[in-house]
């Protein structure tokens, strides 16, 4: 049988294949480039010697494999749960009154920071950093350092925790591990999605409406109104999250197709509402950045346009289960003749809609602003006024205080629950501060029946979706893991983690069979099943847009279930076709000739310079990626010492049958690709090797990756997630 779970490559210098091509022609390439693979890799011979080893098949049952997936995952969110309830309580009890002897992190000194590798950057991991809010309160109420030796136990407890941190109701975020920021009035926890949605866990439909009319052409100090106008807009779409729909309309003498800037072309934007992911506020941002003052300033079209997004959005009509607000903000008295048109507009329109739209409205300077007091408070006719549920007026007398009174308007919605105790999760997104894609737990903390503000606590989906990625009972054998929403939070086709910002898109972008549309619904409602079918499988080479792809139609079962206690579903495809092969027990490699990867913490016998690498070069390397564990996510989260690494040599070669939380099998993969180097360095002589040959490596899709000449690799490589 095939050792058909072996990759083998090549990499050749860019400036040494330039010399090929101009020393061959086409064919002359093509015999090279064999030449390269079969003598000088040695492809050939190795796969002889893993076709020579003995395998057996291995029956997987999909119900076993999805039942300890689904218990693997569970287990994991209910630390992180813990984890999140426990930093609740601690800031209860630290919360007072005392002056901080916290340094605000843009002054942490440098001195007393170090590079800890789980979190990718200089902190300190005995202290806490306030990030400060330029428009913080002046009376402010500190954490007690019994916050910081809670973080630092909770650390000890779980060490592949990330940040933890509490942010303030007056503004302040107290985070651990402190770590150095590069501004220090930047940042406002009280308009970060993470704190919105800890308070207001209900998903939000918002349109905000500004007035873009002449008068908002007039300066305040060094800016203008129009851009403390433009700024507060932006603020409130960052509030939002994924889960949340959003608009804005911006108005003057008319109420243009989509009132905002180049998203007149763009169907999305125009007729209606848009989710709130990180692409979609970008693109808007940019359109409410290109906005000019001009013309008069009429109501009722602004209020007309505003609701047409609500009223052509059946689905969300009809539902119960959201917020729907309007945040109407105008400087000036309007331009109609008379204020009954625009309160006739609002009132027969919310009608529309079951008077399900709050209008919370603000007046930007000293006018006196009846109408929006009136529009704030405005009743239908039409239905019984008690069924009403009225907004507020807000007059903003300093236009600087403009951006913090709009974006404060998910206040109106917040819900009081001083027992709150499940956190709420948020959509992925990409660390500030270079941990990849994450997500975040989060809950609302109470003082004597008063919010004090929300506690959190950071996890990244590398590790926490590590068993699903890792999963490898096949070629075409996959898992992946969806919200209640159907948004796909992982799965094989996704970028690479940690590079870019998340995808959000649903399901069905991914798995596009017609038959995967009822396990889809059943996955949203937290359901679980068992279905076969042939489905569409993309095998993709990598980065699609360089090495493209392609489809085939393969006979699968699909196996789902929702993980208890979370809002998470995962699906585990077993594809009909695909046979386990498990390689039998190969022994030990001799004694000293096994290399970790590691040399920084063990020296090789020969070291050298190769290309500005440290390296050995009469030795290969080997590097366990994180899917060679039993637990990925300790070995993403530990610290490797020297002894570590003695302690797997010890494994491979054979002193000792303690497998340091490898899976099995690994040591087996380990001493069957030690042909490679046996090979590789006969031929290291070779001056034609030395000329074009730059590094030789073979991975398995365990994660078993062998490199020649050896040299170290970043902790969370994965070869198998590599294009070639």
């Amino acid at each position: 049988m095939k050792f058909s779970c072996c990759y083998l490559g090549i990499f050749l210098a860019s400036f040494c294949l330039g010399v090929v091509k101009s020393q061959y022609d086409s064919e002359g390439l093509s015999r090279k480039i064999k030449e390269l693979v079969e003598d000088f890799l040695g492809q050939n011979s190795m796969q002889k010697h893993l076709d020579q080893l003995s395998y057996s098949e291995q029956i997987l049952v999909g119900n076993t494999v999805l039942e300890q997936l689904v218990n693997n995952l569970q287990n994991k969110f209910q630390k992180r749960i813990l984890t999140v309830q426990q930093l609740q309580q601690a800031v209860e009890r630290a919360y007072s009154g005392i002056t901080s002897t916290s340094y605000e992190c843009c002054k942490f000194p440098t001195s007393q920071t170090e590079y800890d590798l789980r979190f990718k950057n200089k902190v300190a991991v005995n202290q806490v950093c306030e990030q400060i809010s330029p428009e913080a309160e002046s009376s402010l109420v500190r954490l007690r350092p019994s916050f910081v030796e809670s973080c630092a136990q909770n650390l000890i407890e779980l060490p592949s925790l990330k940040w933890q941190y509490f942010g303030s109701e007056q503004g302040v975020t107290t985070r651990f591990p402190a770590l150095i920021s590069d501004s220090c009035d930047d940042y406002d926890n009280r308009f970060r999605p993470w704190y919105v949605q800890a308070n207001v866990p209900v998903p939000k439909e918002v349109v905000v409406v500004i007035d873009r009319s002449g008068s908002m052409g007039r300066r305040h100090g060094s800016v203008t109104l129009m851009e403390l106008a433009k700024s507060a807009a932006k603020t409130v779409i960052s509030t939002l999250n994924p889960f949340d729909k959003f608009t804005v309309v911006a108005f003057s003498t008319n109420a243009l197709p989509t009132d905002v800037g180049d998203t007149a072309n763009d169907d999305c934007f125009s007729s209606t509402l848009a989710f709130a992911t990180p692409g979609n506020i970008k693109k808007v941002s940019g359109s409410i950045d290109s906005l000019i003052a001009d013309g008069s300033t009429y109501y009722a079209k602004a209020l007309d346009k505003a609701f047409n997004f609500f009223s052509t959005d059946v689905e969300s009509r009809n539902s119960t289960k959201l917020d729907r607000v309007i945040l109407f903000m105008s400087d000036g008295e309007p331009s109609e003749p008379s204020t009954s048109t625009i309160l006739d507009t609002l009132r027969s329109r919310n009608a529309e809609v079951n008077n399900s739209v709050v209008i919370l409205t603000y007046g930007l300077g000293s006018s006196d602003f009846d109408v929006l007091k009136d529009m704030a408070t405005a009743t239908s006719s039409v239905i019984d006024e008690s069924d009403i549920r009225p907004g507020v007026f807000t007059k903003v007398d300093d236009p600087d205080l403009l951006r913090s009174q709009m974006a404060s308007y998910y206040n109106f919605f917040k819900v009081d629950d001083e027992l709150a105790s499940d956190p709420v999760w948020t959509v992925p997104y990409l660390d500030a501060w270079g941990l990849g894609v994450m997500i975040t737990a989060s809950l609302p903390v109470y003082v004597r029946g008063n919010l004090i503000g929300v506690a959190a606590v950071d996890v990244t989906i590398e590790e926490l979706f590590a068993e699903t990625t890792n999963i490898v009972p096949g070629e075409l054998s996959y898992s992946f893991v969806v919200n209640e929403a159907g948004l796909m939070i992982d799965h094989p086709l996704f970028p690479q983690i940690g590079i870019s910002e998340p995808l959000f898109a649903r399901a069905t972008a991914f798995e596009r069979d017609p038959d995967f549309v009822e396990i889809f619904e059943s996955m949203k409602r937290g359901g679980s099943g068992e279905k076969t079918f042939y489905s569409t499988k993309v095998l993709s080479g990598g980065d699609g847009r360089r090495y493209g792809a392609k489809e085939i139609q393969v006979r699968s079962t699909y196996f789902w279930k929702k993980i208890p206690g979370t809002d998470f579903s995962v699906c585990l495809v077993l594809a009909n076709e695909d046979i386990q092969s498990v390689l039998a027990p190969q022994g030990s490699v001799p004694r000293g000739s096994f290399l970790y990867h590691r040399l920084d913490l063990v020296p090789p016998n020969t070291a050298c310079r190769h290309l500005n690498n440290y390296c050995s070069m009469d030795q290969s390397s080997v590097f366990l990626a994180s899917r060679s564990y039993e637990d990925p996510e300790y070995y993403l989260s530990r610290v490797f010492t020297a002894a570590d690494v003695s302690r797997i040599k010890d494994y491979v070669e054979g002193s000792t049958t303690i497998s340091q939380g490898l899976k099995v099998g690994i040591k087996d993969e380990v001493v069957a690709t030690s042909y490679a180097e046996r090979w590789w360095t006969e031929l290291h002589e070779n001056p034609d090797i030395e000329e074009e040959v730059v590094w030789r490596y073979i991975g398995t899709k365990h994660g078993v990756f062998r490199h020649f000449p050896g040299t170290r690799y970043p902790d969370d490589y994965d070869p198998v997630l590599r294009p070639w």
